[in-house]
């Protein structure tokens, strides 16, 4: 059973489509590979906008060889412009961990997705979504061009689970729905002209592993990290003993919170936060991403001053 998102966190508005409609992923490391688009290549071939001219070679097209260097007896082919397109995959990820606050944490990643998934329609590039949720395992959209396509994948991108209500919920979530996993999936299809985005809070286990050799390809990923204000610091939890309950297997401890634990959680999340941004080299992107945060300020002021959009 679906559970809708928050409205006005999930979905982009009209007014952000219509900016985000403008906008284009500006990957400096990356080359458009792939069908027809928008962006130049560094292939040449059949096409409108004119390149340069290279000496005539035998097998040349003659409706590309220019006739004044006939008549002058050197004659020269037109070489012309190749528009490609990107290959966009956006990895979101909608497991337990991250349906435990489906109105902030779940919402905000659903709305980045789309967003993503929407500047890549308007450029005309192609766009896939990888969906993971406990419940339904690991969902694979079909691959998507054209603004027309929207609504496809803003529906594709709707959770299609209820959040965790216990632990008996939680402990019937099927633990195929690996992030590791379907970043491994990506490695061998990963060329320069893709470009991979990861909406995940990388609780994980061992994730860094994964996408340490995913950002080893020529692709170009960027990993959104999106926690919650509990999650960068528990201090807003109290102190004294609680009650924690793991979203994904649904095990319980009992924990005092004090000065020495929080010290000692702060010391642990900067360890696991650094090994991520470690693990992404050369043009890779890691962005943090607070959980409450308006979709509109991700899009419009953290995407472009980390060089992800513009």
């Amino acid at each position: 059973m679906a559970r809708p998102a928050a409205s006005g966190r999930a979905m982009p508005s009209p007014e952000l489509m219509d900016r985000l409609s403008t906008m284009r992923f500006v990957p400096p490391g990356a080359r458009a590979t792939t069908g027809v688009g928008e962006r130049a290549s560094r292939t040449s071939g059949p096409g409108m906008e004119f390149a340069d001219f290279r000496t005539y070679r035998a097998g040349d097209d003659l409706r590309h060889v220019d006739p004044r260097s006939i008549a002058r007896g050197d004659p020269f082919t037109r070489k012309y412009v190749q528009r490609r397109q990107f290959v966009v995959t956006i990895v979101l990820d909608l497991t337990a961990s991250m349906m435990v606050q489906p109105d902030t944490k779940a919402a905000l990643a659903t709305g980045v997705a789309r967003a993503l998934g929407f500047v890549a329609l308007s450029g005309q590039d192609k766009v896939r979504l990888v969906v993971l949720e406990g419940e339904n395992g690991i969902r694979r959209s079909p691959l998507w061009q054209g603004r027309t396509r929207a609504p496809d994948m803003f529906a594709f991108a709707e959770p299609q689970i209820e959040a965790p209500r216990d632990r008996e919920d939680a402990s019937k979530r099927d633990a195929s729905a690996s992030l590791a996993a379907a970043l491994t999936e990506l490695i061998p299809s990963s060329d320069a002209g893709s470009l991979i985005f990861i909406v995940s809070d990388f609780w994980e286990a061992d994730v860094a592993v994964a996408l340490a050799s995913l950002a080893s390809t020529p692709a170009t990923v960027t990993a959104l990290h999106v926690l919650s204000a509990s999650e960068r610091d528990p201090s807003s939890l109290g102190q004294g003993i609680i009650r924690l309950v793991d979203a994904e297997t649904g095990r319980e401890r009992d924990m005092t919170i004090d000065e020495t634990t929080l010290t000692g959680y702060r010391a642990a999340l900067g360890r696991h936060t650094d090994t991520l941004v470690e693990s992404l080299s050369g043009w890779n992107v890691f962005l943090p991403v607070d959980a409450e945060a308006q979709l509109s300020d991700v899009c419009l002021e953290r995407l472009p001053v980390a060089g992800v959009i513009a």
